[in-house]
C-alpha cells in the first residue's frame, strides 16, 4: 500500500490506505476515513492519536526529504519579491 503526500501553498496532506490526514495552512491537522466519508465531513482528529502521529511523522519526513519550505517564511518573501503588500496588491 503506497503513501501519497502533497503540499501546496502551505496546505498539506498524506494519504495511507483509507485514511487521509489533511491540514490547511495555519490550521490543525484533520483526519478522515475517505472510504466511509468521501466528502470529508467527519473529522476524526483526536480519535486515533497513534495513527495521526504516524501520518504526521511520515509527512514531515517526506517534506524534509523533498525540501518543502515553510509557507509562513516563504510567502512574505514572495510578496516582497513581487513588490506586493498582500495577495490583493
Amino acid at each position: 500500500m503506497g503513501v501519497t503526500f502533497f503540499e501546496h501553498e502551505g496546505n498539506a496532506a498524506v494519504r495511507l490506505g483509507q485514511f487521509k490526514l489533511v491540514r490547511l495552512h495555519g490550521r490543525p491537522w484533520e483526519l478522515y476515513d475517505i472510504e466511509a466519508d468521501r466528502t470529508e465531513l467527519s473529522d476524526l482528529a483526536g480519535q486515533n492519536a497513534p495513527l495521526e502521529r504516524e501520518l504526521q511523522g511520515q509527512w514531515q519526513a517526506w517534506a524534509d526529504q523533498a525540501g518543502v519550505l515553510d509557507w509562513s517564511v516563504v510567502f512574505p518573501k514572495l510578496l516582497a519579491a513581487w513588490g506586493l503588500q498582500s495577495v490583493d496588491g
